[in-house]
């Protein structure tokens, strides 16, 4: 909420700079968590294809509910990337915003993976 206050006023002053910074060092803590969650559910989600892929192959019932959801998932991300963008144009401090970006992106690469591993 800050950062339209911010970007519609024009505020240059340094209080709302400082606070974008610790907004951001925040989002950069949970953005590094989301990381390490993505990379070790990955891991096994590869050992196990490479194990059963043909019971990948020849298992296709839930298939198509498992690509509509990841086709809803990418239309999120196409979503609240033109948000993302619209909103970085108005607003002078968006390094913050970025990183909440980046956060909500890895989310959605988690739960890609997770649909996926249930295949």
């Amino acid at each position: 909420m800050y950062l339209i206050i911010a970007g519609e006023f024009n505020l240059v002053e340094p209080v709302i700079k400082y606070i974008d910074y610790i907004m951001a060092l925040l989002l950069l803590t949970a953005f590094i968590s989301i990381i390490v969650k993505v990379v070790n559910l990955f891991y096994p989600v590869k050992e196990e294809y490479e194990n059963n892929r043909d019971k990948y192959l020849i298992e296709k019932t839930g298939l198509s509910s498992k690509i509509l959801a990841l086709l809803i998932l990418i239309c999120c991300v196409i979503v609240i990337s033109c948000v993302y963008i619209f909103i970085t144009d108005t607003v002078t401090y968006h390094f913050s915003l970025t990183l909440f970006f980046a956060m909500f992106n890895s989310s959605i690469i988690y739960l890609m993976i997770i649909i996926i591993k249930k295949v």
